[in-house]
């Protein structure tokens, strides 16, 4: 019985790893930023993919375009806390890259966090 009871908690943890991957997570935006983003300041050394916002003081990526798995892996190594432009549907779920082609999204900036 406690080659069962292990086998059991291998497979859990299986299951877990597989649900965390990025086609499993999901991104949302936890705060809308009022700021537009011809306001923020473009970072030199970044192009115009990463500005700089004066209220908050912090950088915000455009990711408007960008595959959710890079979305993901940068919210993750930025330890949860990023600020990003990204488009939402308006049921409020974000949405990337070739998945806006026929959707009504709009552009939206704020806190994002990878659940």
């Amino acid at each position: 019985m406690r080659k069962d009871h292990k086998g059991r908690k291998t497979m859990k943890k299986v299951r877990d790893a597989l649900a965390r991957t990025d086609a499993a997570v999901e991104v949302d935006l936890v705060f809308e930023c009022p700021v537009p983003w011809e306001e923020m300041r473009p970072l030199e050394a970044c192009g115009q993919a990463v500005r700089h916002c004066e209220r908050c003081d912090c950088r915000v990526y455009d990711l408007a375009d960008t595959p959710k798995a890079a979305v993901v892996s940068l919210v993750r190594s930025s330890g949860g806390d990023l600020c990003g432009q990204v488009q939402r549907r308006t049921d409020g779920r974000v949405v990337f890259g070739e998945c806006t082609a026929d959707l009504n999204v709009q552009v939206m900036r704020g806190r994002l966090v990878v659940r």
